[in-house]
C-alpha cells in the first residue's frame, strides 16, 4: 500500500506517492471547497497513510490563516483515515495537535522539500519556483534555517512572492522599452507569466494547469494579445517580435529579482551552490548563475516530481 503526500494551495491541489505517481489539480480555493478534489485523490490513489502540508489558509476565501488551516485540515480529516500534519518545526502530528496550535502548520509546504534536501546536501540554498512563489531557503549544516512564517520569510528574502505561471507581469516590471523608447506597463491584470513562459517556449514541456488572465487559449498569438495589453496595445499596433522582446524584458527582470535573493542568502550562511525545484525550475537555473553559485536539477534526478516535490518529500516522511 503506498503512502500519499498532499500539498493543499490556494490555486492547485498537488499530490505525490512514495512510488513516484503524481499530479496537480487546479482549484482555487476562492471558487470553492477541496472536498471533492481530495476524493477524487483518494479513489485513484489508494493508501495507507497520509501526509499533509499547505498554503492555502492564505488565500482569502477566509477570515484568518488559523480559520484556513482548520478548514483545510477538517476536510482532509473527513476524506482520509490516518492523517499526518507537518508543522513548520518539521515534526508531524496528530488532527488533535494541529487544533491547538493552527498557526504551526500555516505555510508548511517548503519544510518538507528542505528537509529531504538537507539529507542530501549540507550546505546550500533550496530554491522552489511554483505557479505563484518562490522559496528560497538556506540550508545550513543539514538543517532549514528559514523564517516559519511567511511573514518572517517575506521580510527575509526566504519568500519571493513571484511564479512561473499565475503573477501578474505588472508586478514584476514597471516599464519596457520598444524601439528604443520606454514604455511604462497598464498596472491592470492583462497578462501573466505564463504568458511569458508560453511565448517564450518554456512551458511546451511541462503539464502543469493554469488560468489566463482573460479565460481565453494559451496558444501562441493568444498569449501574444494579453502580453500587449499590458502596453495597453494590440498586434495591429505593436509586432509580434515586439512582444516576444516584451516577455524576454519580463523574464529578465524575474530572474534578476529571483536572483538577488539568491545571492542576499548565499552571502548570510556561507553556501555557493543552489538545489532547484519546481515548474520554474529553468528560471532557478538562469537566476543562479547570476548570482555565481552552482546549480542542482531535483528534476535530473527525480523527473516531473520536482513540480510536485514537497508532495514527495512528504509521502516519503510519512511512509
Amino acid at each position: 500500500m503506498e503512502s500519499l503526500g498532499l500539498d493543499i494551495g490556494g490555486a492547485n491541489t498537488k499530490y505525490a506517492t512514495n512510488t513516484g505517481k503524481f499530479g496537480v489539480i487546479y482549484h482555487p480555493l476562492w471558487k470553492g471547497d477541496v472536498f471533492d478534489v481530495l476524493v477524487r485523490i483518494s479513489e485513484e490513489h489508494p493508501h495507507e497513510k497520509v501526509g499533509v502540508v499547505m498554503t492555502g489558509e492564505l488565500a482569502d476565501a477566509f477570515r484568518s490563516r488559523s480559520e484556513g488551516v482548520l478548514h483545510i485540515a477538517k476536510v482532509c480529516m473527513e476524506v482520509f483515515d490516518d492523517v499526518l500534519f507537518l508543522s513548520v518545526d518539521g515534526s508531524l502530528h496528530c488532527f488533535e495537535d494541529l487544533i491547538k496550535e493552527p498557526l504551526k502548520f500555516a505555510a508548511s509546504n517548503w519544510v518538507a522539500s528542505a528537509i529531504f534536501v538537507g539529507h542530501h546536501y549540507q550546505d546550500c540554498i533550496f530554491a522552489d519556483m511554483g505557479s505563484t512563489t518562490t522559496d528560497i531557503i538556506p540550508i545550513v549544516g543539514g538543517v532549514p534555517v528559514a523564517g516559519k512564517t511567511d511573514l518572517e520569510r517575506l521580510m527575509n528574502r526566504e519568500l519571493v512572492y513571484t511564479g512561473f505561471l499565475r503573477t501578474n507581469v505588472a508586478t514584476i516590471i514597471s516599464a519596457v522599452e520598444i524601439n528604443g523608447k520606454e514604455i511604462p506597463l497598464s498596472k491592470e491584470y492583462f497578462a501573466t507569466t505564463g504568458d511569458v513562459y508560453s511565448l517564450l517556449g518554456l512551458t511546451e514541456d511541462i503539464d502543469y494547469p493554469w488560468e489566463t488572465a482573460d479565460g481565453r487559449g494559451k496558444d501562441i498569438m493568444s498569449c501574444a494579445k494579453r502580453l500587449a495589453r499590458v502596453v495597453c496595445s494590440d498586434l495591429d499596433e505593436i509586432s509580434l517580435e515586439d512582444v516576444v522582446e516584451i516577455a524576454h524584458q519580463i523574464r529578465d527582470a524575474q530572474i534578476s529579482e529571483v536572483s538577488e535573493a539568491m545571492r542576499v542568502k548565499a552571502d548570510e550562511c556561507g553556501v555557493c551552490k543552489v538545489v532547484g525545484a519546481g515548474v520554474g525550475e529553468e528560471i532557478l537555473k538562469d537566476a543562479s548563475a547570476m548570482a555565481g553559485l552552482s546549480f542542482v536539477s531535483v528534476s535530473a534526478k527525480y523527473g516531473a516530481l520536482s513540480s510536485v516535490f514537497p508532495s514527495y518529500a512528504l509521502s516519503l516522511m510519512v511512509d
